[in-house]
């Protein structure tokens, strides 16, 4: 019940603008090739992290997003600042707050099916 207590107060953001900083849930929307297991294996990766905001407007994407712990399967996904970060629109971002606590609560609720 705890988990649902802070869901219910949370502050997360599903309407505002996005900033530099924000922590998101991203949901890759290309998904040409998703038979392949290394191309799932990203999939799944971006449906089940928490990436961060670190730039905007770059090459006709939105947003690039930074994430960490990258598999090194799938880094060469990742081709933005040294294979750690990656376009996304602003139809691909899910969830963002400036509290990564609040977006790991989600991705919890998620794998638990709660």
């Amino acid at each position: 019940m705890k988990y649902l207590r802070f869901f219910e107060n949370s502050q997360i953001i599903e309407d505002d603008k996005y900033h530099i900083g924000d922590f998101v849930i991203c949901k890759e929307t290309n998904r040409v090739g998703s038979n392949d297991p290394e191309i799932y294996n990203f999939f799944n990766f971006i449906d089940n992290n928490i990436g961060k905001i670190v730039d905007t407007d770059a090459a006709g994407f939105d947003y690039i997003v930074k994430y960490k712990k990258i598999p090194k399967n799938i880094q060469n996904y990742f081709y933005r600042k040294n294979n750690t970060s990656r376009g996304m629109s602003e139809s691909e971002i899910l969830y963002h707050s400036k509290n990564k606590e609040e977006l790991e609560t989600i991705l919890f609720s998620k794998k638990y099916n709660i």
